[in-house]
């Protein structure tokens, strides 16, 4: 007879409400296999479909585990998601909907008007469907319960949860060729419901900071008059510099693009995008002041040399360079004038000459005058030990063993079918993938070597 568990959710087909406390366990579903309780087991969430496969420890799901996770759009194909040692989701693949996927960091937060926990993205690469990619740092915001939504209130945390999902980093077009930098904003999304990223818009942004502290302070039982007045104050104040706040943030990840594809810059984006998001999301939440949160962008920017590309030192001359590079425009650096298409060009050929070596074995150089890109090898270059290509191979299912310090237990896991597609390497990843040290499992940085040299495209994209 199917062992009926308890408390909370499974997988994250979005950013999902559930109650304190923080831990991943079952929700609302049935064992239909093995032991949810203190073993191995597998557990389909009655609401979503999801049917997710690992160690169960007091019928939750157990510290540092990797988990398979099959999504009822896409059968026949397991993804995986990771806890960490406090029983909180740490790393996930999650289908959103049918054409909505995500692979990255999650992490929770507790929403302040219900004090029931939300698990958001966090760092990763979002894909809209085949042609569209979101990478970078992803924010999520809380919004207070609609009306409709407390009089149909069930209960469950889940069904009053909305909110907003800001982003920051690269949105990519494959079938335009396009890549578009800044920070980018949804409309309000609700559970299981598609989300839709636009360029942010500092009218609606305004808005939001005067809706959520107004009801910050309401929740707080001071004047609602007092609330009121606040609302009307910063949306009519806050509009301008919250534009220009998103102008400069675009200059600064475009600065900071430029700086490493002239070789001025090492490292990535990752830094900036989480700087900008910070700053952004204080502002929406009345932690800070748009000119506030410029000032420090700005000084951070430089900090990390940003400027120096670029010739920028304040706030608004990266928002100048962001809206020089949007409208068609050539952008003065120390390597010359540099336009839209010759960055993407940079890039693409960026791209290509890493797969075999480091970021920091070749300078990509942008010349004057509007001259193509060119690559020079640096002396020394050693072999890549992460990162990945864009090939897929051909896969198939396997039945792999593994064994960590809860137990040993056997999983389905997607492997290349030819042995020249790193078929081995993967093979002995998957045996130490439920292990907390994963990731540091020599095993790891194997695989991830053997995707550079053959160009095969990262775990998370395969399907």
């Amino acid at each position: 007879m199917p062992i009926r568990l308890r408390l909370l959710a499974a997988a994250m087909p979005l950013a999902l409400m559930l109650p304190s406390p923080s831990f991943a366990m079952p929700n609302g579903g049935t064992c239909i296999e093995g032991n949810c309780e203190d073993g191995i087991g597998t557990f389909r969430e009655t609401a979503t479909g999801v049917i997710t496969r690992g160690l169960f420890s007091n019928g939750r799901f157990a510290p540092s585990s990797t988990y398979e996770v099959i999504f009822p759009h896409h059968p026949g194909q397991v993804y995986h998601s990771t806890t960490d040692a406090q029983r909180n989701w740490a790393q996930a693949e999650i289908w959103r909907t049918e054409s909505q996927f995500y692979a990255g960091s999650v992490k929770t937060a507790i929403n302040p008007f219900t004090q029931h926990q939300v698990i958001s993205y966090s760092v990763g690469r979002f894909e809209d469907g085949p042609d569209t990619v979101y990478e970078g740092q992803f924010e999520y915001v809380s919004l207070p319960p609609t009306q409709e939504q407390m009089q149909s209130y069930n209960g469950q945390g889940f069904s009053i949860q909305s909110g907003i999902y800001m982003f920051s980093g690269t949105r990519s077009s494959k079938s335009r060729g396009t890549k578009d930098y800044g920070i980018f904003a949804t409309e309000t999304v609700y559970p299981q419901k598609p989300i839709l990223f636009s360029p942010a818009d500092p009218a609606r942004i305004a808005d939001i900071r005067a809706r959520y502290t107004a009801a910050l302070t309401a929740s707080a039982a001071q004047s609602q008059a007092r609330a009121d007045a606040m609302q009307a104050q910063q949306s009519a104040q806050d509009t301008d510099l919250i534009g220009t706040l998103f102008q400069a943030a675009a200059g600064g990840l475009l600065a900071s693009s430029m700086g490493q594809m002239t070789g001025a810059l090492g490292g990535g984006m990752g830094g900036v995008n989480a700087m900008n998001l910070s700053q952004v999301v204080g502002v929406m939440t009345g932690a800070t002041s748009p000119d506030q949160a410029m000032a420090a962008m700005a000084q951070q920017y430089m900090a990390q040399g940003l400027g120096a590309a670029v010739g920028a030192t304040s706030p608004q001359d990266f928002a100048a360079l962001a809206a020089g590079m949007a409208s068609g425009g050539a952008v003065p650096t120390t390597q010359g004038a540099v336009t839209a298409a010759m960055l993407a060009q940079a890039q693409t050929l960026a791209q290509q000459k890493t797969v075999t070596t480091t970021p920091a074995a070749q300078t990509i150089h942008i010349p004057p005058n509007g001259g193509a890109p060119s690559a020079t090898p640096n002396t020394g270059a050693t072999p890549v030990a992460s990162g990945s290509g864009s090939r897929v191979p051909k896969l198939e299912q396997m039945t792999l063993p593994c064994t960590n310090e809860n137990g040993s237990f056997t999983g389905s896991s997607k492997v290349p079918k030819a042995a020249a597609d790193c078929r081995a390497e993967v093979i002995a990843h998957r045996k130490v993938q439920c292990r907390s040290d994963w990731m540091t499992d020599p095993s790891y940085a194997a695989m991830k070597a053997c995707f550079q040299q053959k160009g095969i495209a990262d775990l998370s994209q395969w399907r």
